[in-house]
């Protein structure tokens, strides 16, 4: 009789976990994302190879956990984390299994979003090399998967109680080992915020006599609702037109 595995709930639905990539986790580890073995159960023909590797058939263990280019993610992320366990071969395994704190530090959620954004990132790329039909490069690629983790760790500890949950080794280890992790006590609480470049910015008129238009636009998501903006401006900085649609 198989052994039931505990279901990793705290891995998927956990307030600081990203939440595209928790529910992604929830569809990968319950076999219901579109991978080659899956598309060829349903009927669809191959061939479906490994994307990543290109060396073996693509199921959701191997994509996700088995294929060379995700073992050296996983192997990066647990060395950051300083935590050097034997991989297994199954995604639910690793997920079961996955070390969680008892404590909460300011910043313990690492632990919490790390796995999810893993397996989110390589599903990102792999799409990516399928249908757009680029390569990132091997620390481009694990440059993005850390500082997913860490935006989603600095998100985590906006505003933390230092009081209730205070500032220990670990997060100094945390901070000293991941990007964007700097932090600001500011009466008794974390005020955290990632390092900001200012640039002063202002309209530039064009030479006398001439006209400029300033145009911009924006996109609710790839094909989705849109709008754009346009203003004429003469030398004086009078404006001649304005319109949006």
């Amino acid at each position: 009789m198989e052994e039931r595995k505990e279901w990793p709930i705290k891995l998927m639905w956990s307030s600081p976990i990203l939440p595209k990539a928790g529910v992604f986790t929830w569809l990968a580890l319950k076999k219901c994302i579109l991978t080659g073995e899956r598309l060829h159960r349903l009927g669809f023909l191959g061939p479906f190879r490994c994307i990543m590797c290109k060396k073996a058939e693509e199921s959701l263990d191997h994509l996700l956990l088995q294929c060379e280019e995700a073992q050296t993610v996983w192997s990066f992320l647990l060395g950051k984390l300083g935590w050097m366990v034997p991989l297994p071969n199954i995604v639910l395994d690793l997920f079961s299994s996955w070390n969680i704190p008892s404590c909460r530090s300011v910043f313990s959620s690492l632990w919490l979003v790390a796995p999810s954004l893993v397996v989110w990132e390589i599903w990102n790329e792999r799409n990516i090399r399928i249908f757009q039909e680029k390569e990132d490069s091997v620390e481009s690629f694990l440059l993005r998967v850390e500082r997913a983790i860490a935006e989603s760790v600095l998100a985590a500890a906006r505003n933390h109680n230092l009081a209730k949950h205070p500032y220990t080794s670990e997060d100094k280890n945390i901070q000293a080992n991941w990007l964007l992790v700097n932090y600001q006590p500011v009466n008794g609480y974390l005020r955290v915020n990632p390092p900001l470049e200012k640039e002063e910015v202002k309209w530039e008129p064009p030479t006398k006599e001439w006209i400029k238009i300033n145009f911009d636009g924006a996109s609710r998501g790839n094909l989705g609702t849109s709008g754009v903006g346009v203003v004429a401006r003469n030398d004086k900085g009078v404006i001649l037109f304005k319109g949006a649609r």
